[in-house]
């Protein structure tokens, strides 16, 4: 990621791009978005825990390859809440 000219901070729209990117394809693949009139409530949390965490993981995973440590875990921790 690229740093700006203003104090060296970092350019998070890059990251915020990724983040939606990752989220939209894990939700898509995982059905997050079909109807849930006639599931139990346990059911869909399950459903959305996993996605979410599937979703974190990928997301480190990028961000390890890549090998940006720009992005603090308390950032990634609220991405999971």
């Amino acid at each position: 990621f690229h740093y700006s000219n203003w104090g060296g901070a970092p350019k998070f729209y890059i990251v915020l791009l990724l983040i939606i990117i990752i989220w939209y394809m894990v939700f898509k693949f995982s059905e997050i978005y079909r109807p849930y009139r006639k599931q139990a409530f346990i059911q869909i949390a399950v459903n959305v825990v996993k996605s979410v965490s599937i979703c974190l993981l990928l997301f480190a995973l990028v961000l390890f390859l890549f090998k940006q440590h720009t992005v603090s875990r308390l950032f990634s921790g609220f991405l999971f809440v």
